[in-house]
């Protein structure tokens, strides 16, 4: 019987690689949503399904898996940014959309952006580089809003930088709205209407 089990958890046994991303991608769960006092070899396990020491078998350190997770946030969120869109309003849309539904697929990534939970459990000058996401994305955003400007397709009334702030506040509001209506056939209608309006303020002589 004992020979069968084991056999048995061979078969069933993931590559390392696939453990490590399920261990990555609990981590940032729970750093996200229980904080970091909740961030434990002994969480992580029973939330994977392995043992406390099997975690370090994948990592050397809890450390190390806070450094891997900051990557995977990074990666995740590195997709978001087009390129090759020569309009930046529509730029702008794609990047939108794109992060809003990013969010939607991890919602512990935007509760990361939002809170202190991955400084307090990484040390500051780790966390720095989540800072940099956040930098990187608002002179996306402003960029595309300022080259509009330069392009005179920008609403005479719209400000740059008050234009800019808008995007953002609108994003961060929708990682609350996306979570909720996250089980729904209607989970990407939210960020869609928004960014009509958000669109219908930005274009000049925007007619719809």
């Amino acid at each position: 019987m004992n020979n069968h089990l084991q056999e048995k958890r061979k078969q069933v046994r993931k590559p390392t690689e696939v453990r490590k991303r399920e261990i990555i991608d609990v981590a940032i769960n729970i750093i996200a949503f229980e904080g970091a006092r909740a961030f434990t070899a002994k969480n992580i396990a029973t939330a994977v399904g392995m043992t406390s020491g099997g975690i370090f078998r994948h990592f050397e350190s809890m450390e190390a898996i806070v450094v891997d997770a900051i990557e995977r946030v990074e990666e995740i969120l590195a997709s978001d940014f087009p390129s090759g869109v020569e309009d930046p309003i529509k730029r702008l849309r794609d990047f939108f959309l794109q992060r809003t539904r990013t969010i939607l697929a991890h919602p512990g990534i935007s509760r990361l952006l939002l809170s202190d939970h991955l400084e307090q459990a990484a040390g500051i000058e780790t966390a720095k580089r989540l800072s940099k996401i956040k930098i990187r994305s608002r002179k996306f955003i402003h960029g595309c809003i300022r080259e509009a400007e330069q392009q005179g397709s920008l609403d005479s009334v719209a400000d740059v930088e008050a234009a800019t702030s808008i995007v953002i506040g609108a994003i961060l509001s929708l990682s609350h709205v996306s979570t909720q209506v996250a089980s729904t056939s209607k989970s990407h209608k939210p960020s869609e209407d928004v960014w009509a309006l958000i669109e219908r303020m930005l274009e000049k002589g925007r007619s719809s």
